[in-house]
């Protein structure tokens, strides 16, 4: 990893956009979240463009919309969706072509970030949650607590009351 330096122009451009990221997190509005969102957006594309020009790099440019789209979806509704063949029909593309596209840009099959983001989820409502195993269970949608204590000591060989104990100490 090689650290990026600014030149005095494009540090002075940055430093005005995180003035601006300031002042909008100092005095949030109802639409703040969209100001925000698209300013730290602009502020990334200006920083990979000046990474990429100056390690002659083409940087991990996303040419499909929809590996944007899926990632969303996954951020905001892992309680609904549990199943690649879910978000490909929400996203209105086959399986194939979602795995192929999670390959591509994060270099692991969709059934793979899924599982990611519902262990990183379940891990973070047993750590910062008073709900006990069977009530994460059934949020997350799983069918019986014993599958979701399966999945879960699957991914991280232990098990969700062992993670919490560790957790809570």
């Amino acid at each position: 990893l090689r650290p990026l330096t600014l030149d005095a122009p494009d540090f002075k451009d940055a430093f005005v956009l995180f003035q601006q990221i300031h002042q909008e997190k100092r005095a949030l509005r109802e639409d703040s979240h969209h100001f925000l969102r698209s300013s730290l957006y602009l502020l990334l594309i200006k920083l990979n463009r000046q990474y990429g020009s100056r390690f002659s790099s083409e940087g991990n440019v996303i040419h499909d919309n929809r590996i944007l789209q899926f990632k969303l979806l996954l951020e905001t509704h892992i309680k609904e969706f549990k199943t690649v063949e879910e978000f490909a029909q929400k996203l209105n593309i086959s399986k194939t072509y979602l795995n192929n596209l999670c390959n591509s840009h994060f270099g692991k099959p969709c059934s793979h970030l899924i599982a990611d983001r519902l262990l990183l989820e379940t891990k973070q409502a047993l750590v910062f949650s008073s709900k006990d195993v069977a009530q994460i269970s059934f949020e997350f949608g799983f069918s019986e607590p014993s599958n979701f204590i399966r999945f879960f000591k699957k991914h991280t060989r232990t098990t969700p009351h062992s993670f919490r104990s560790e957790f809570s100490n």
